[in-house]
């Protein structure tokens, strides 16, 4: 009897943490536990300054070692894990961040190694995020956070 009442009790305990899990991935359910949306920023390719904490920031992709065939459009910008931009054909991208931003390089379908830099970051950004810079392996390379002063 024992026994089955303790198997009984896992699974609902199972169904529960099934449940929960379903629950947090609606965005309406998580706002209401965590506040990670709020801390994130967010991308807001080619928008204009308008408020505390948003850093302009422009990226530059050159190519690391000897390239035939260059397709930019394999480079991919994301910021907090959402597709920001791709590199144009002068392999530079501008694009509008929030403060505390992760910013990464998906290069995953890129065979060409490249060097990416921040080639110009506006004048709000603290000096951690003036520097940063990545070589890209056909990999998701993480660029850094941006921060604002």
């Amino acid at each position: 009897m024992a026994r089955k009442i303790g198997f009984t009790i896992i699974i609902l305990q199972i169904f529960a943490l099934t449940a929960i899990q379903f629950a947090l991935a609606t965005n309406t359910v998580r706002e209401v536990f965590t506040p990670i949306d709020r801390m994130e920023g967010f991308a807001a390719s080619g928008a204009i300054i308008d408020n505390i904490g948003t850093i302009e920031i422009e990226l530059k992709a050159v190519p690391d070692g000897n390239i035939d065939n260059i397709q930019e459009n394999n480079l991919r910008i994301l910021v907090n894990g959402r597709i920001a931009g791709y590199f144009d054909d002068t392999m530079s991208l501008s694009l509008a961040v929030r403060n505390n931003s992760l910013i990464e390089i998906d290069a995953v379908n890129e065979p060409n190694q490249f060097r990416i830099t921040v080639s110009h970051i506006s004048d709000n950004a603290l000096d951690i995020s003036r520097y940063m810079e990545v070589v890209t392996n056909q990999n998701i390379a993480i660029l850094g956070k941006v921060f604002a002063q």
